[in-house]
């Protein structure tokens, strides 16, 4: 395990592998050992690098501050990436990383070659009615362009 300091930070990582680099980013109940089953199958074609997300293991954090927020964690993701070479990189995030992955690609393209999401998107609880009127014409004017994310969808 070594250590990158970023936003005042010491993040904590893995790296094996040779290649273009992969950065993994783990969900809410992981940390850099999440990724421990697929880093030998990674390895063979990229430098993997997993790190833990701030306030994650090996911290014993006391659930004190106030630095735990889906904006810090991108923000430590952008700052951690500025710091490996070559860029572009590979991001591949899971779960509430994977949310983190796309926010960074939202706010930083310029560093990422390729973004993989796996088991990110949460399930809407309740659809629109598909017999109201703007469902219906939503749908003949084709994929449902012209709703809004809160009229196709009732968010958590």
């Amino acid at each position: 395990m070594q250590t990158l300091r970023v936003n005042g930070y010491d993040m904590a990582y893995l790296e094996v592998g040779e290649g273009p680099p992969l950065v993994c980013v783990h969900g809410t109940l992981g940390d850099f050992r999440t990724w421990y089953a697929v880093l030998g199958p990674l390895a063979h074609q990229h430098r993997v690098i997993s790190f833990s997300l701030r306030h994650f293991f090996p911290e014993h954090w006391d659930g004190a501050g106030s630095d735990y927020l889906m904006s810090q964690h991108v923000a430590d993701v952008i700052a951690f990436i500025e710091q490996i070479e070559p860029r572009p990189v590979d991001l591949m995030g899971h779960s509430r990383g994977g949310h983190i992955a796309f926010r960074v690609a939202q706010a930083r393209p310029d560093l990422l070659r390729r973004v993989v999401l796996a088991r990110t998107r949460r399930r809407p609880r309740r659809v629109a009615d598909p017999s109201g009127p703007r469902f219906r014409d939503a749908l003949a004017r084709g994929s449902g362009r012209g709703l809004s994310q809160e009229s196709r969808f009732r968010r958590y």
